[in-house]
């Protein structure tokens, strides 16, 4: 049976914390085992030790600097603006994606009513790079032609699954508790039926993608225009995307549990027993699964509880990926 820092079984560990917590409450006042305001503030990441270079493999800057203009976000009399050499651009934009016509009669009229700037939208989760390519070159040709001094903030859709990333990584799918990955195809669309969980595996391969976009972009004719890149998750899902039959009661996979399980290994240490009292509950690091469905439906969740710290796992990648 684990034991706890002091020597004692997880099982009596887990009792002592039940004790000392009802003694708390007679008093009025519950300690928390980890002050979570303080936690949360720090950067808590889910990879595990050993792989960091895995992560900086796509973050490597070109031999030269790209051509692309000098653009910031500056606070102009108390808003947020975007700039490009100096300049200060519109605070809407025309989104062009299917709906940009042959010749861009719209986006001629929008520039010559003032406006310069123009988002191209481009697929890449489910696609090449050279699909991907091929895409942002059809829309931005169109609008370019049409106005050649525009700005343009590439848009790129990340949220549908290439059938590459389910062969290569089967287990960080988007998985309900009885390990259902097929969600349907609702919108029709090709992959539509799974989802990734956003975690390593995910962000590794959006990155691998995005690294070839940026590329071909700061060496192509379009980078004198190019403002930026907005990283999207399609159909307004912005990274935690589910669409499919019933309510799925995500996320199951086999990559969750381990970020679960290193999550909590940073959250209350490696101490034995240490988990047990935090939780007043017998456990172990190494024998933790994820909490139920039952378990997840009773409200409110205990703090620094087994359904809180879940929660925290679901949602810090995606508050990750957004920072």
């Amino acid at each position: 049976m684990p034991t706890s820092p002091w020597g004692l079984p997880s099982r009596v560990a887990a009792a002592i914390a039940v004790v000392a917590l009802a003694a708390a409450a007679a008093d009025g006042v519950v300690p928390l085992p980890v002050d979570e305001d303080a936690f949360l503030k720090q950067p808590i990441g889910f990879t595990p030790p050993g792989q960091e270079a895995l992560d900086t493999a796509w973050l490597q800057p070109p031999a030269e600097p790209y051509p692309f203009p000098e653009a910031r976000v500056e606070r102009i009399r108390g808003v947020l603006r975007l700039t490009a050499n100096g300049e200060v651009l519109d605070s809407v934009a025309r989104s062009c994606w299917t709906t940009t016509l042959t010749g861009a009669p719209l986006e001629r009229q929008l520039r010559e009513a003032g406006l310069r700037l123009f988002v191209i939208d481009t697929d890449s989760g489910a696609k090449t790079p050279d699909e991907t390519w091929a895409m942002f070159r059809a829309r931005a040709d169109k609008v370019l032609a049409a106005v050649p001094d525009a700005w343009i903030l590439a848009r790129v859709w990340f949220s549908n699954v290439g059938e590459d990333f389910v062969e290569r990584y089967p287990e960080a799918l988007l998985t309900g508790p009885t390990g259902v990955t097929d969600w349907g195809t609702p919108s029709g669309r090709a992959a539509h039926h799974v989802r990734p969980n956003g975690l390593n595996e995910w962000r590794r391969y959006c990155g691998e993608k995005l690294h070839d976009l940026m590329h071909r972009l700061g060496a192509s004719p379009y980078a004198p225009h190019l403002v930026g890149v907005y990283v999207g998750a399609l159909n307004t899902g912005e990274w935690w995307l589910y669409k499919g039959k019933g309510d799925p009661g995500w996320d199951y996979s086999r990559t969750r549990l381990d970020a679960f399980r290193l999550f909590l290994e940073r959250k209350y240490g490696t101490a034995p027993g240490a988990l047990a009292a935090a939780w007043g509950r017998e456990v172990s690091l190494g024998r933790v699964e994820l909490p139920s469905l039952e378990e997840r439906r009773v409200w409110p969740p205990q703090p620094c509880g087994p359904v809180s710290d879940y929660n925290q796992v679901l949602n810090l990648p995606v508050t990750n990926a957004a920072r």
